[in-house]
Parts: C-alpha cells; sequence; structure tokens
C-alpha cells in the first residue's frame, strides 16, 4: 500500500469534483447576484442531483484508473481510495461552503444590523451552511467534552459521512468496475457488465448455467438462489471456497472486488 500516492489522488480527484460541483455553484450564485430563493431555480437545476452523482462518480473512476498504474495493488487499497475521496470531498465541500456563506453574511451585515432575533432569520442566503456534525462538534465543544464523548463510543456523526449518496454511489461503482474487470479477464464483451440483463446473461454463459435462469434471476428473493450457483462456479473458478460465493451473492461490490480488483490478492 502505497499510502502517499492514495492521499495524493484522492485530494486531487476530490477537489476536482468539489470545484465541478459546489464550488461552481457559488460562483454561478455570485455572477448572477442571486439574493432571492426563486432566483436559484434554474442555477439549483442545472447543478441538480444527477449531475453531482455523475460528477462524483467520473472523479471516483478516475482515481481509481491513476491508482491501477502502481505495481502491487490490493482490493483494499481501493477501498482507502474511496474512503479518502469521500472524505476529502465532504472536508473540500464544507469549507467552502464555510467560506461563501460568511462571506456573504459579512458582506451584508449592514443590512442586518438592525434586526434582532427572528427577524435575522427572514433573510434568505443562497450560500447555506453545509451541516458537518463532526467539524461543527469540535468547534463549538469544550475539550473536556470531546474527550468524554470519544470514551463513549457514540460516533453516530459517522452516519453522516457513511450515508447516501456517497458510498451507496461508491459501492455501486466499485461493483459495476469489477464486474466490467472480471469479464475482460473472461474474455467477454466488456460493456455488457454495465447493462442489467446483458450482464446476467454473460454471468450465466461463463459459469456455463442455463439461460432461461434469467428469469429467476429478476424475482425478488428466489433470485439469491441462482445467484448462489453461479458463484459457487466463479469462486471455485478463482480459488475461493463456498462462504466466499455465498459472500458474493449477499454482497457483491465487496467480493467480487476481492476476486479482480487489485494486483495482489
Amino acid at each position: 500500500m502505497n499510502i502517499k500516492e492514495i492521499i495524493k489522488i484522492s485530494l486531487t480527484k476530490s477537489l476536482f469534483f468539489v470545484l465541478l460541483t459546489t464550488f461552481i455553484t457559488k460562483i454561478f450564485y455570485l455572477i448572477f447576484n442571486v439574493e432571492k430563493q426563486e432566483d436559484t431555480i434554474i442555477i439549483d437545476a442545472i447543478f441538480n442531483k444527477t449531475y453531482y452523482i455523475i460528477i462524483f462518480g467520473l472523479f471516483l473512476l478516475l482515481a481509481y484508473k491513476d491508482y491501477e498504474k502502481n505495481k502491487n495493488t490490493s482490493f483494499y487499497d481501493f477501498l482507502i481510495v474511496t474512503l479518502f475521496y469521500v472524505l476529502m470531498s465532504y472536508i473540500f465541500s464544507w469549507v467552502i461552503d464555510f467560506s461563501f456563506y460568511h462571506i456573504h453574511e459579512f458582506v451584508n451585515n449592514p443590512q442586518k444590523e438592525n434586526k434582532t432575533g427572528l427577524l435575522i432569520l427572514t433573510d434568505f442566503s443562497p450560500y447555506h451552511l453545509n451541516n458537518f456534525d463532526l467539524v461543527q462538534y469540535f468547534i463549538s465543544t469544550p475539550y473536556i467534552s470531546i474527550i468524554e464523548f470519544l470514551k463513549s463510543g457514540n460516533f453516530s456523526w459517522l452516519l453522516n459521512i457513511f450515508s447516501p449518496p456517497s458510498f451507496l454511489i461508491a459501492i455501486v461503482i466499485i461493483y459495476f468496475k469489477s464486474l466490467y474487470l472480471l469479464f475482460e479477464k473472461e474474455n467477454r464483451i466488456k460493456s455488457y457488465a454495465l447493462i442489467p440483463i446483458l450482464n446476467n446473461i454473460t454471468l450465466l454463459r461463463i459459469t456455463n448455467k442455463p439461460i432461461w435462469w434469467i428469469v429467476p434471476l429478476f424475482i425478488p428473493f428466489i433470485r439469491f438462489f441462482p445467484k448462489f450457483f453461479i458463484n459457487q462456479v466463479l469462486a471455485k473458478k478463482y480459488k475461493k471456497n463456498s462462504p466466499f460465493a455465498l459472500g458474493m451473492t449477499f454482497l457483491p461490490w465487496f467480493f467480487y472486488g476481492k476476486i479482480v480488483l487489485g494486483k495482489t490478492d
């Protein structure tokens, strides 16, 4: 594991992701002098969740591609790249949100100096302050309370980080990338890995299972049975045991990744 390389790749790719999402959105607010909530509709429609997801996934894939250039890589290296990429994306986004919000508040402060209490809350700010519980907690909490917090083992703030869409998107990307590399190893059409029906048909052909199994593969709960038998063949082919095949069935992104992601696994 090359931790310096991981940090470098994650840092640069997460920075580009944030610049093309959070930062550029705030810049558009400045360019168009957005001061009212209705003025954000067009900008928010352009830089919507779908746009964020596409850019997030694109730079995560680029991070994987850069790290694959190393001679010795393992599946766990890719998980660490993912973790660093997501964490740094959160931090960069929070810093940008924090900066724009307080700059906006400072510039507009003269307009608010005669307002008190609930009247201040009526002012709209497009530069909302992103909620990053971990940072907010350590800024606003005394040192002794932080020690007590760590001793208590209450790490509920982690749910903010390991929550949609960040890690769920990353998991989906890891799964489809694993299928893509598996099809490449098996000399199959790699692009089929990205198409739900075709990737299942390809897996059936790789494992010499009947094509009609495609029907139960799309029935909830029942699909786990043919999937397990498919994964048993794959596990045996790659010198893994039956429990590993079970893992491939119920946690495919992780166990498929262990087969094909990395050069030392």
